[in-house]
């Protein structure tokens, strides 16, 4: 008879403390968890635990860079493409050329040295027309046809065709993936037009701190296109597999 007034506050207790280690599971276990253009995929990175499976559905994912967790994993359905390219579709005519205003973010200094004949590629910003990359000069009076220009100090670009009904794009984006985690899976993504310098790849499994590299990494069935220094930059025991890894602009694999 002691004990019964207490029964129905201990079952509360007993259902009280199992539902919040449900839900301590539901947000500490690792997941399968979908993303979808628009998503910010760094912070469906920092909000779920290290081990999260990450599906792409098809589309495109401008101006996203991701430092994963250790075992994170990330898979793209056909058609999803990371890109690294800021849109420009404000471009107005100034004369005989055509400007827009950029988020262009220029650094202190720059790794390499450029080939005599195209004396501004150690610049890692790019510009494409319909995918096909302009080539860029170091002087505004340089900019014709297929050239184009970029002022450091107002962050305008410059371009001698017209725009119109085409699709341009300014690489800005440094990497697609970097840092030091391990046992990270890439796999089925197209990964294209980012401005990673000299020496440093649109996926790179180093930190950009000078930390040590992360291991391990399997980068498997993508397509590396279009980025301006190194496509991929295989860290220790990186697998790279069966990828598509084309026209970048210093190297495809280092």
């Amino acid at each position: 008879t002691a004990l019964a007034p207490r029964t129905p506050f201990f079952l509360v207790l007993t259902f009280l403390g199992a539902f919040l280690a449900v839900i301590s599971s539901v947000h500490s276990s690792p997941a399968n968890v979908g993303a979808h253009p628009g998503d910010n995929l760094q912070a469906l990175v920092d909000s779920h635990p290290a081990g999260t499976s990450f599906t792409l559905s098809p589309g495109v994912y401008r101006l996203q860079s991701i430092v994963p967790k250790d075992g994170d994993s990330f898979s793209g359905e056909a058609g999803a493409v990371l890109d690294g390219a800021q849109l420009l579709t404000s471009l107005t005519r100034d004369g005989k050329y055509w400007t827009v205003r950029t988020d262009a973010n220029p650094l202190g200094n720059f790794r390499g040295k450029s080939n005599e004949a195209r004396p501004a590629c150690i610049y890692p910003e790019d510009l494409f027309v319909d995918d096909i990359r302009l080539q860029r000069v170091d002087r505004l009076a340089d900019v014709t046809p297929g050239k184009w220009y970029l002022d450091y100090n107002t962050g305008n670009a410059f371009l001698a065709q017209d725009p119109v009904d085409h699709v341009v794009e300014m690489s800005v984006v440094p990497h697609a993936f970097s840092g030091a985690a391990r046992n990270v899976t890439i796999q089925g993504l197209t990964i294209e037009k980012y401005a990673c310098t000299a020496g440093d790849g649109a996926i790179q499994s180093r930190p950009n701190s000078g930390s040590p590299p992360g291991r391990n990494w399997v980068v498997q069935h993508n397509v590396v296109r279009l980025n301006h220094g190194v496509g991929i930059w295989a860290g220790p025991g990186m697998k790279v597999l069966y990828n598509e890894v084309i026209h970048n602009g210093q190297l495809g694999l280092a």
